[in-house]
């Protein structure tokens, strides 16, 4: 979280993956708290014997998140498991789903044919699902988030940037972690901006017609700010500098 405020980004989705314990989930939380940011805590699983996920989300709501008027707001990280979703609907918080793999659309398929899918959840990478998941994900309200850098550094597939745009999209954007590639918002946004332009540009090469159109520098800061905000379900408080929102100000440097 120190590290996302000193490069500029103040509001962060937070898939905590180490909920080994209730404890490690409350340290979770108030490290999120002490630092400042604005922050989506998605609450995922832990490893070991003690490990509460996914239940201890009802402990966590009454404990830290029964005031929405807060900096930090509550969702629910599943893994196309029909019974993480079901809860998630109990307790009325949106789902954050990694969906990367080979070929995951007939279990969010199977989703959707259960009703558990909701506006505002959020689907991240969306590697490896077909038009009709595609189409699921936009029929139900979800939004996309896509992390670029890292599934090319790391191989996940190729980023799904245009297909995000062609199902009708603005997408988000995600650095996943720091690990592996910088994570701040400028890389973020460069290294999507060029991966995109060289899709569209190779295509053209190749004697294509009727291309899509190649993305600006103000898409992608709207990918940066308000489209991450709607994706974070916050942007009736932040991503553009409106009356009466919340919205930090980052000032940059020109020199």
């Amino acid at each position: 979280a120190l590290g996302m405020i000193d490069t500029g980004t103040t509001a962060m989705v937070d898939i905590s993956q180490v909920s080994h314990t209730p404890e490690h989930s409350d340290a979770c939380v108030r490290a999120l708290q002490e630092s400042g940011i604005r922050a989506v805590y998605a609450y995922h699983r832990g490893a070991g014997p003690a490990a509460q996920y996914p239940q201890d989300i009802k402990r966590l709501q009454r404990t830290y998140f029964s005031s929405k008027d807060q900096l930090l707001t509550l969702a629910l990280t599943a893994n196309l498991n029909a019974n993480v979703f079901t809860l998630a609907r109990e307790v009325d918080v949106p789902v954050v789903q990694h969906l990367v793999g080979n070929d995951l659309s007939p279990q969010l398929l199977d989703l959707g044919r259960a009703g558990l899918l909701r506006p505002g959840d959020e689907y991240i990478h969306c590697l490896g699902i077909n038009d009709a998941a595609w189409r699921l994900i936009k029929d139900t309200g979800g939004h996309v988030s896509i992390c670029a850098p890292i599934d090319m550094a790391m191989g996940h597939g190729l980023p799904a940037i245009q297909e995000a745009l062609d199902h009708g999209f603005r997408p988000s954007l995600s650095s996943d972690h720091g690990v592996a590639i910088a994570q701040d918002f400028f890389s973020v946004m460069r290294s999507t901006y060029t991966l995109q332009r060289l899709l569209v540009l190779q295509r053209a090469r190749k004697g294509e017609s009727n291309l899509p159109p190649l993305l600006t520098c103000r898409d992608m800061l709207e990918f940066a700010t308000i489209d991450g905000a709607r994706c974070a379900n916050l942007d009736s408080k932040v991503g553009t500098l409106t009356p009466g929102k919340e919205a930090d100000i980052v000032m940059l440097r020109t020199d």
